[in-house]
């Protein structure tokens, strides 16, 4: 299992973002039901209850006892979209997702900022685990898994040291 890092992490002022671009083969609106369609996001991501539509308010439930609360906060199909994150005990974060046609695909890139310094290196390793899921949803492979957690765990300390470099 490699640990290449395809993400960045960079500084917020005392807060900290992540950056994520990857290429997918397939095309932008295959890739648009990807990610805002709720049946196949539990098949890559996680369950989501609530509507993903232009100010609607959603929750991601990662298991029983993990989950983030929402806003859609921008919504254009079939190529950008911009929520609100909060997760217990942190303050509001946002992610921003842009679709673009390139020669290879789709490339997708996404921007998680106000991240709190203590957490930026999960979630650059948590980002990065469910990008490679969603690559292989695409591909008709099982995304969902007991790897998570040991990718997720491979990923964690390179992303820890670019918080350190």
């Amino acid at each position: 299992m490699t640990t290449d890092i395809r993400g960045v992490l960079r500084a917020e002022g005392e807060l900290r973002a992540v950056h994520l671009d990857r290429v997918y083969d397939t095309d932008i609106t295959d890739l648009w039901s990807a990610l805002t369609d709720r049946d196949r996001l539990a098949r890559w991501f996680a369950r989501v209850d609530g509507e993903l539509a232009l100010g609607a308010a959603f929750r991601i439930l990662f298991d029983e006892e993990q989950t983030t609360d929402g806003t859609v906060l921008a919504c254009r199909e079939p190529d950008h979209l911009r929520i609100s994150w909060t997760s217990d005990g942190e303050s509001e974060s946002y992610v921003r997702v842009d679709l673009s046609t390139v020669e290879e695909g789709t490339r997708l890139r996404l921007d998680h900022t106000r991240l709190p310094l203590s957490g930026a290196a999960g979630y650059a390793a948590g980002w990065h685990t469910y990008l490679d899921q969603l690559a292989a949803d695409l591909r008709g492979d099982e995304a969902q898994g007991s790897t998570w957690d040991a990718r997720w765990q491979a990923l964690l300390p390179a992303y820890q040291a670019q918080l350190r470099s």
